[in-house]
């Protein structure tokens, strides 16, 4: 039996397929995956040993309706290309974005058992176009905005090594900041502008910038005064991103699904800065989620500037102790890999 994982464009949309990926092939299931061409996914599948193919895709959404009608001839083209690669009775896993659609319809008309994860609190397009005729749909969230289809909650699928974690019974004032695979130059541009203020007040910062900005946050740390200050490291990219979790006290980041799931599965204390512009505000969605904790909070990117971001840094330290400490628990479904395999009859 062959497996195929369908989709990506971002690393959010790979990582939880990954999980699952590595699970399925301790137990000697063989793994295909299908993703964009965008690189992303090329870095992560190579590192792993994954064989893959690479669609020639663009994005469909946010985008002038030259580029949409160009993005749905590419789609056909690689729909094509597909009906050599897939086979027919062969299990499909659709991981939403615009490069799951070409392997769902081939899927579809090769009659193999085609199924659906969203990760987000708030169903994607491409997802939401294929879910109602798939055998299954899974959700990361228990109550999934806009979702369709045959639907089964199952939890987000996260790495082992985050379920480790332990919550910290002593507050060191260890910052660790991201911005999702891509990096963000919003939380880039906010962390150095009070940077300093926070290590005077001595905090330490690792900041993961994303490898495409990293030269232009080291510019915002020089003109700063900033660069090589022994509390201060930055980095493009990390990749045993749980080890920093481990060090943290406190994560500044953008609220993808897996960003947000690695932290309640982590057990830290989070500032959320949610994009503003991410399809149907999903990620605003998957902050609001998240703070039931009672260690999330949310700061929208209209308001956040250095002044709130320290002030809510300083509540967070201040409150630890007496009320944050205590509601450290995790709130992940820990079965969320094993009730994938199950519904899709793979174990």
């Amino acid at each position: 039996m062959r497996i195929i994982f369908a989709g990506g464009g971002t690393a959010g949309h790979l990582l939880p397929a990954i999980v699952i990926a590595d699970e399925l092939r301790r137990r000697n299931v063989d793994i295909y995956f299908i993703v964009s061409n965008r690189g992303i996914e090329r870095d992560m599948l190579v590192k792993r040993g994954f064989p893959f193919y690479e669609q020639k895709l663009r994005p469909f959404k946010r985008t002038s309706i030259i580029n949409q009608i160009i993005s749905i001839l590419q789609i056909f083209i690689e729909s094509i290309k597909l009906l050599t690669v897939i086979k027919k009775g062969e299990k499909i896993l659709l991981l939403g974005g615009f490069a799951s659609l070409p392997a769902g319809i081939v899927g579809f008309l090769k009659k193999c058992d085609v199924y659906v994860h969203e990760q987000n609190s708030s169903m994607g397009l491409a997802n939401k176009i294929i879910a109602p005729m798939a055998k299954r749909t899974f959700t990361s969230f228990k109550n999934t905005k806009n979702a369709k289809g045959n639907l089964l909650y199952t939890g987000y699928p996260v790495r082992n090594e985050f379920k480790l974690i332990r919550e910290k019974e002593k507050f060191e004032k260890r910052l660790l900041v991201l911005g999702g695979s891509q990096g963000s130059r919003r939380i880039n541009q906010l962390v150095a502008s009070c940077a300093l203020i926070l290590l005077e007040k001595g905090y330490h910062i690792a900041h993961q910038t994303g490898k495409k900005l990293y030269e232009e946050t080291i510019e915002l740390y020089r003109k700063e005064g900033l660069l090589n200050i022994k509390s201060l490291n930055i980095f493009p990219f990390y990749d045993s991103v749980a080890s920093l979790y481990n060090w943290a006290d406190i994560v500044i980041a953008r609220s993808g699904a897996g960003t947000v799931f690695e932290v309640l599965a982590a057990k830290r204390p989070a500032i959320f800065i949610p994009l503003k512009t991410s399809a149907d505000d999903h990620q605003y969605v998957n902050a609001l989620c998240a703070s039931e904790s009672g260690f999330v909070f949310i700061l929208k990117e209209d308001e956040a500037n250095a002044e709130s971001l320290i002030r809510l840094i300083c509540l967070i330290a201040e409150k630890y102790d007496t009320e944050i400490k205590s509601k450290l628990t995790s709130m992940m479904n820990p079965d969320a890999t094993e009730k994938i395999m199950e519904a899709m009859d793979a174990v």
